[in-house]
């Protein structure tokens, strides 16, 4: 419960403060409350206070004459405090005579404000959502996920008339993002795009701020998706032959460009590598962008992305795929073979995922199921994810705690026999 704070007493530029609970917003109204002298004593500066407007305001204030306010549930409330310049006159000061009485006395009125308004029904308050969504994209702008929950923001504006805003936060696989999420208040205003990585994540690192599996709410996953190994054009490597070829014969300059640590980009190239048994070096990048100025300039011989990520560079035949991760050929790549068709013995289809802090109301999380499923069961939503290189797919959250258990036990298995070490 945040406080404001009224003048009990007051001797020099300290005093004494009692404190009364915040009005929440559906108890709100305007009230007047002024503060006379406090003595003759006083020096002009500290003489007069006037506790100004309680009201409610978008954000949390703090008074300059020490009262602070915060938000609760939603009801923020103001309680700003002015010094009035130097000393009242007569007339002024006969205009708050009894001031003294009303200072006595406002903690009993705010009581009995409160304790009216407490008999409001809870259908009353304002409906969810009532201010802006954030939804916090655990990679840099431009990859298959970022593309993904922008399509879909705009589409969930649309449908709740309340603002939804993208937060990119890349960088250690999506643990620092995550952890932002999993740490802020369960109300359905802050949104994660949780995604096949974070369940690597759970067998590659050996601690988490978090358990995946219990600090988020599930709400429905939103795509499926596979990668792409990728080579410039004029590159002599045409197959993951090739490419396998050309590490072992100079491993030490054989280097393969992902985005962050832990992502499912980053921990396919570790799993070539492990698999393989060949040195190359595995070197993330903060975003797709950087990827793809790597391969072009030379410093990456291979890179690891989704087709939705490098689309223009691809068609615009800058680069091109020698293999695809999935378990089957990628729908917008048919004649590029699978890692199976090419040798190697493993495959990895990435997800995406909306998911809420632990303990949002069931009602909320119902609410935005319901409105994810009808974006991506929207025919234009669907031909969009296909052009892009993915799989629209939605689901009930019960569905999406299923996959996230499921996957995990499934990449422990991965990692422990490609003999990759936690760090």
């Amino acid at each position: 419960m945040c406080d404001f704070a009224l003048p009990d007493s007051q001797s020099g530029p300290t005093g004494r403060w009692n404190k009364f609970p915040l009005l929440r917003k559906e108890q709100r109204s305007t009230f007047q409350v002024y503060g006379a002298d406090y003595g003759e004593s006083a020096t002009p500066a500290e003489n007069q206070l006037l506790v100004s407007r309680l009201s409610y305001d978008p954000h949390c204030r703090y008074g300059e004459g020490g009262a602070s306010l915060c938000s609760e549930g939603g009801s923020i409330g103001e309680c700003r405090i002015d010094r009035l310049p130097g000393r009242l006159r007569t007339g002024q000061r006969r205009k708050f005579e009894g001031a003294g009485l009303l200072f006595k006395t406002a903690g009993m009125l705010i009581a009995f404000v409160i304790g009216a308004a407490s008999i409001v029904p809870a259908s009353a308050q304002a409906p969810y959502p009532s201010r802006p969504i954030r939804i916090v994209v655990p990679f840099g702008p431009g990859g298959f996920a970022d593309i993904t929950v922008r399509l879909l923001a705009q589409k969930l504006t649309e449908r709740t008339n309340a603002q939804v805003v993208v937060e990119n936060r890349p960088g250690a696989g999506g643990v620092i993002a995550g952890n932002t999420v999993a740490s802020a208040e369960p109300d359905g205003y802050t949104l994660f795009v949780f995604s096949s990585g974070i369940a690597l994540s759970k067998s590659l690192l050996k601690s988490m701020p978090f358990d995946p599996v219990t600090a988020f709410a599930p709400i429905s996953t939103m795509a499926m998706f596979d990668l792409l190994l990728l080579v410039r054009a004029d590159s002599p490597i045409h197959t993951l032959k090739d490419a396998l070829d050309a590490a072992r014969a100079d491993p030490q300059k054989f280097n393969v460009g992902t985005i962050n640590p832990g992502s499912t980009q980053n921990v396919t190239g570790e799993l070539l590598r492990a698999t393989t048994g060949i040195p190359m070096t595995v070197v993330p990048h903060r975003t797709s962008a950087e990827v793809l100025t790597a391969l072009l300039r030379g410093d990456m011989r291979i890179g690891i992305e989704s087709y939705a990520a490098l689309k223009s560079a691809i068609d615009a035949g800058q680069i091109r795929a020698i293999a695809s991760s999935g378990n089957k050929r990628s729908p917008q790549q048919p004649d590029v073979p699978t890692l199976r068709e090419s040798g190697i013995d493993a495959a990895v289809d990435g997800w995406n995922s909306l998911v809420a802090p632990a303990g949002t109301p069931r009602d909320i999380v119902a609410l935005l199921n319901g409105h994810v499923r009808a974006i991506i069961g929207d025919p234009d939503f669907q031909k969009r994810m296909i052009e892009l290189g993915g799989e629209p797919v939605a689901g009930s959250p019960e569905e999406l705690d299923a996959r996230l258990r499921s996957d995990i036990d499934m990449w422990a298995g991965v990692v422990k026999k490609a003999g990759l070490e936690p760090n």
